[in-house]
């Protein structure tokens, strides 16, 4: 969610399809360029399904912040329409679209599939990557990795956010990392 009331909006609105119906909204410090990325999702596609299950109407808020700390581009909204997807152009995790990363002209975002219910009848779904692009597979693969990392070693934990005068480094190795930002850093340490 963007900070209003401070200057310019941080979003940028980067349409990858011709019709404008499916977009990434990206913060402007991000690295995407639409021209690299028209016509990524008429290039064949992979898709690499994780293990990693959620149980319906769980947030996936630490999973995306632990993607946004360790992805080279960090995650971003995909907002599609009702007609792309009906289309087949896109087979995103909800209805308004998925979270994506990017990597030059590669496109990856996630999806969902329903999996086995579990004995107390709670219904779950595991976690996929769609890749577009020329290397596809590897940033769908790269994803998918850092989502098992997550599950395996991070799930069920918290994140604490602090905003220092004068930050600690970054320390993966701890669960410290810190955001760069033009006022002030901000630190998030996974506990």
């Amino acid at each position: 969610m963007p900070l209003r009331g401070i200057g310019d909006d941080a979003r940028r609105i980067v349409p990858i399809t011709a019709a404008g119906d499916i977009t990434l909204q990206v913060h402007k410090d991000q690295d995407v360029n639409a021209n690299q990325l028209a016509g990524v999702l008429d290039q064949h596609d992979t898709t690499e399904w994780t293990e990693v299950l959620f149980p319906g109407n769980v947030p996936f808020e630490w999973l995306d912040l632990w993607l946004c700390l360790h992805l080279p581009n960090a995650l971003m909204r995909m907002n599609t329409t009702p007609a792309a997807v009906k289309r087949g152009s896109v087979s995103p995790r909800f209805g308004w679209g998925a979270m994506a990363t990017t990597d030059g002209t590669d496109l990856a975002y996630f999806t969902l599939r329903p999996a086995p219910t579990t004995s107390d009848g709670t219904k779950l779904y595991e976690i996929g990557l769609i890749g577009h692009g020329p290397t596809r597979d590897q940033l769908a693969h790269r994803v998918a990795d850092e989502t098992r990392t997550w599950d395996a070693n991070q799930r069920g934990r918290t994140a604490r956010f602090e905003i220092p005068d004068i930050p600690e480094g970054t320390d993966p190795a701890t669960g410290r990392y810190v955001l760069d930002r033009p006022r002030r850093p901000i630190t998030v340490i996974w506990k």
